[in-house]
């Protein structure tokens, strides 16, 4: 699995306990709250989407958005989406090498 079918899967995984929430889940977050999860869940869908790892005839292999980034030694997974993953470093399929070096807090 890579880390960007590890994202859509959480990204899935989260989608499917709004879709299934219980009314209390629903009251807790509120209708607003809830339309605002999803929304989040969209975006950062989109984001995947626009940073996805591509390979081409001439060797390149990253992100095509970022291009190749030189923090990383193939371009891929760009800092995004190091970023996007970081949110799930304690799930089980979460690799190490995904980790960023950035530190914000």
């Amino acid at each position: 699995m890579d880390v960007t079918e590890f994202l859509l899967a959480r990204l899935a995984e989260e989608r499917a306990a709004l879709d299934g929430a219980e009314a209390g889940t629903e009251a807790a977050l509120g209708e607003e709250g809830t339309g605002r999860r999803r929304a989040e869940l969209r975006a950062v869908r989109a984001i995947v989407e626009l940073h996805r790892g591509a390979a081409d005839i001439w060797g390149f292999h990253g992100c095509l958005t970022c291009g190749n980034v030189a923090d990383t030694t193939a371009g891929f997974p760009c800092p995004t989406v190091r970023a996007l993953a970081a949110v799930h470093s304690d799930h089980p399929d979460y690799r190490a090498e995904w980790a960023t070096s950035a530190n914000p807090d």
